[in-house]
């Protein structure tokens, strides 16, 4: 069992700190690959974040939020490849969360690295 907690610190060490566990695996926030992106994990959290920091009367989730926006985009005539944006533009909160607009625009350090993941997102995707 210690040998796999001092593999996992030095896997950690390489890969540029901390390391969260997800529905299937690991991830690293601060080192996003986009081998490291399953859409599992991303299903399964966002169907568990509800939306507008959970201020609504019924539960709706950012995964059905995702969902409507592609059908949206799919009614509209968008290709596959907007489509798939649609579905995958709020991806980025499973690994980080989301913070509410004027706060997120106060942190740029929070908005790179949301923008890091992201392309990981969309280059395991494309």
């Amino acid at each position: 069992m210690y040998d796999i907690i001092i593999m996992r610190v030095v896997i950690s060490m390489k890969r540029n700190g901390f390391v969260q566990e997800t529905y299937t695996g690991e991830f690293w926030a601060f080192d996003p690959q986009s081998e490291d992106v399953n859409i599992e994990d991303i299903a399964h959290g966002l169907s568990l974040i509800c939306r507008y920091a959970g201020q609504c009367k019924h539960f709706y989730s950012v995964a059905q939020h995702c969902l409507n926006v592609c059908k949206d985009l799919k009614d509209l005539g968008y290709d596959k490849n907007i489509q798939l944006y649609g579905l995958l533009h709020d991806a980025t909160e499973v690994y980080i969360s989301d913070l509410p607009k004027p706060f997120k625009v106060t942190i740029p350090e929070y908005n790179k690295a949301e923008e890091r993941i992201e392309e990981a997102i969309l280059r395991g995707k494309n």
